[in-house]
């Protein structure tokens, strides 16, 4: 919800926010399914998920400061 704000108020590209939002979601789901099969600690390999658009919004937020 954060991220969908701060593209709606400008503060970040709004395309970005709901890729960003999309990654989130995806993420917590795989530790979600995790936790369903008991499956230890929840790490997700970082292969498992498109991290592109989140280093993107970093590498955009640092750029600005």
């Amino acid at each position: 919800a954060l991220l969908h704000r701060a593209g709606t108020l400008g503060l970040i590209d709004a395309t970005r926010a709901e890729q960003v939002s999309k990654v989130y979601r995806e993420l917590r789901l795989i530790q979600h399914n995790m936790r369903l099969n008991i499956e230890g600690p929840c790490r997700v390999p970082p292969e498992s998920v498109e991290v592109a658009p989140v280093l993107g919004l970093w590498g955009d937020v640092l750029e600005q400061r």
